[in-house]
């Protein structure tokens, strides 16, 4: 590829020729959100990713290509766009209690998934509600509260991104 600028046209097409070599099957662009990720229609993945097709694979790989998105910085795609590439190439966190895409996502809940960054770190939390937690005695008109497991993926401007440890808490409404 002459350029991985995202916003040239030319790029794209490089890259689609790319993807379609690889792919030995016509590719179709997945989002504006995430550059060179291309699907088939029988819905393989192709990523092409600094100029050559890759086959990421957990999460250190995925946290180097949403580095080069401009995570970091606030910069790229939306956590759905994420979670998705996340979960196509095999780098969900490893949480047993509930299956690992059931995370919460709601706009209107305090225990949405989100992307936190500084320009030093990016972190993708997911929130997983694993089930009511205990109700307060005597007091039956109190919502119960929530057990939740928070993952987060730390990717930071050099070295592999990892999973820290689940942390599990007790929510309360």
């Amino acid at each position: 590829m002459t350029t991985t600028d995202p916003n040239d046209p030319q790029a794209w097409k490089q890259a689609e020729a790319i993807a379609h070599a690889a792919a030995g099957a016509p590719v179709h662009k997945k989002s504006d959100l995430l550059p060179f990720l291309f699907f088939t229609d029988d819905s393989r993945v192709v990523l092409v990713h600094r100029g050559a097709v890759v086959n990421p694979k957990g999460p250190a790989e995925v946290g180097a290509y949403l580095r080069d998105l401009g995570i970091i910085d606030g910069k790229g795609p939306t956590i759905n766009d994420i979670v998705y590439v996340l979960e196509v190439f095999d780098a969900l966190p490893p949480i047993t209690e509930v299956p690992p895409t059931r995370y919460a996502l709601s706009r209107s809940s305090p225990l949405t998934s989100h992307v936190d960054h500084d320009g030093k770190t990016a972190k993708v939390v997911l929130n997983y509600i694993l089930g009511d937690g205990p109700r307060p005695r005597g007091d039956e008109n109190v919502k119960p509260s929530k057990l939740i497991a928070r993952a987060v993926l730390e990717i930071a401007k050099t070295g592999d991104a990892a999973w820290k440890p689940i942390e599990k808490s007790v929510w309360s409404p």
